[in-house]
């Protein structure tokens, strides 16, 4: 069983120092919290699948440790067996004063989420777009061209989704508690799509959001280990929404309110596994150097989550 009994396993404060003399080529997975994460165990499926020797393991921080993060940052400078690390919220955006170079997803994102090594360069990219798109439309049989979409929360994830989609979608809403986060994105999708409107709205209900016919939740509102935490949700109940499509991007649990708040209105609800799934694919097929398909992790987490 994916999850915390598998986690369990971990030690989750590890000093990055001792990481960083690991027999094995490591891999990194950076958040604040790790303890319900799903993809250690697939990871390993996967890579035991092609015969590599690495692994993938969590570093989790505080939100607020910059200590822990600067350590973290300097040792996988040094290291040769700290190879990448992928990059949660909070820290996509706060881990590029570190970096030497972005790609200009990340600069799109304005946000990384994967970190890899050039020599002693350190190179910062973002996945999370192409892997939302991949996984939507090869799992989840969906493509949102000539779309209105709504994203709730402006960080790292909604970022580079707005960026790789700017060009497809016909108008575009953002929606964040600090406005600063949704002007920083609305200029950046103007200068990456300029025919494209994009507009902030209110974070206060009620709000007329009929403009829009998608709703992508990328707050975290939902998420959590408490009954009282997976109430959370980014759409008031006396928001007015025609949205025919609710996206989260939280895949644990499964149902969020905010996808229950769509079903309950007719609209179809996408959780954020396939998005999960699609990443864990992009990112294989670098530890790997070799294409590791969707559809065959797909197939090792539904095999590993039912047993």
């Amino acid at each position: 069983m994916l999850g915390r009994e598998y986690n369990s396993r971990f030690d989750f404060s590890i000093p990055s120092s001792a990481l960083a003399t690991s027999p094995s080529p490591t891999h990194l997975l950076l958040s604040s919290s790790l303890r319900d994460s799903r993809t250690f165990e697939l990871y390993a499926d996967v890579l035991t699948q092609f015969g590599s020797r690495a692994v993938f393991l969590p570093f989790e921080i505080a939100p607020q440790d910059e200590n822990r993060l600067a350590e973290l940052m300097r040792d996988f400078r040094r290291s040769e067996m700290l190879q990448t690390i992928m990059v949660s919220d909070p820290f996509k955006q706060r881990v590029q004063p570190y970096i030497d170079e972005l790609t200009d997803r990340a600069t799109n994102a304005q946000a990384v989420n994967l970190v890899t090594k050039s020599g002693s360069q350190l190179i910062a990219d973002n996945l999370d777009g192409i892997a939302f798109e991949l996984g939507l439309k090869e799992i989840d049989n969906t493509e949102l061209i000539g779309q209105s979409m709504l994203f709730f929360g402006c960080g790292g994830v909604s970022s580079a989704i707005a960026a790789i989609l700017a060009c497809q979608l016909c108008r575009i809403g953002l929606a964040d508690v600090n406005e600063d986060k949704a002007e920083i994105l609305r200029c950046s999708l103007a200068r990456i799509s300029p025919g494209v409107p994009a507009e902030i709205l209110p974070t206060h209900s009620p709000r007329n959001l009929s403009s829009f016919n998608v709703l992508y939740n990328g707050t975290g509102l939902g998420k959590g280990l408490t009954a009282a935490s997976r109430l959370g949700t980014p759409l008031a109940d006396d928001d007015l929404t025609n949205a025919v499509l609710f996206i989260d991007a939280i895949y644990t649990p499964t149902l969020t309110r905010f996808l229950q708040q769509g079903a309950d209105r007719g609209a179809r609800s996408i959780n954020g596994l396939s998005h999960m799934l699609a990443s864990t694919a992009l990112h294989c097929s670098i530890i790997t150097g070799h294409q590791v398909s969707l559809e065959m992790v797909a197939r090792a987490y539904h095999q590993t989550d039912g047993q």
